[in-house]
């Protein structure tokens, strides 16, 4: 055996295990990233309403897959907050974040399939006399990924500017 048999051996060696090797990169980087790689959608809106001088905040959370697979929904929270402070001259400031109330969502559902759209609405009593814009945030976590989606809800002035007609009358 010379060396050139020795040199062309090698090389289809080489060559034989490059292929191996770039077919399972190929696998796993365009079959398996793509498919199992969760795809969700999630938004969210809010407003709040003031009736008969009790404040709510009415939230929708809508929760879609994009993807083409089946995600398992580990955990899904909605925590409102209260944002307050003072204007200061020539200041910009950032509100004050008052934590008012944390709960479970989306809780009839433990899986979203592919194409499918969650949506939910969750309405919350704001404390006696708050006059407040809430922050509103969704999260959900899904194979160890999250997801999350913020909404502002400012005070409804309906009530408030209906009550100064009726003073001004």
């Amino acid at each position: 055996m010379d060396t050139r048999d020795v040199v062309d051996i090698v090389s289809k060696i080489v060559t034989a295990l490059a292929t191996i090797l770039a077919g399972g990169w190929a696998f796993f980087r365009f079959v398996k990233g793509r498919v199992f790689k969760p795809r969700l959608t999630l938004t969210a809106s809010a407003r709040q309403l003031r009736i008969q001088g009790t404040a709510y905040v009415l939230s929708t959370i809508q929760l879609s897959n994009v993807g083409l697979s089946k995600f398992d929904i580990d955990k899904a929270t909605l925590r409102v907050c209260s944002l307050s402070g003072e204007a200061g001259a020539d200041l910009v400031t950032v509100p004050d974040v008052v934590w008012l109330k944390t709960s479970g969502v989306l809780l009839a559902h433990t899986w979203i399939e592919s194409g499918e759209v969650l949506s939910e609405e969750n309405l919350l009593i704001l404390p006696l006399g708050h006059r407040f814009p809430v922050l509103v945030n969704c999260r959900v976590v899904s194979q160890g990924v999250s997801f999350t989606a913020t909404a502002i809800a400012v005070p409804s002035d309906t009530e408030a500017s209906n009550e100064g007609k009726r003073e001004s009358l």
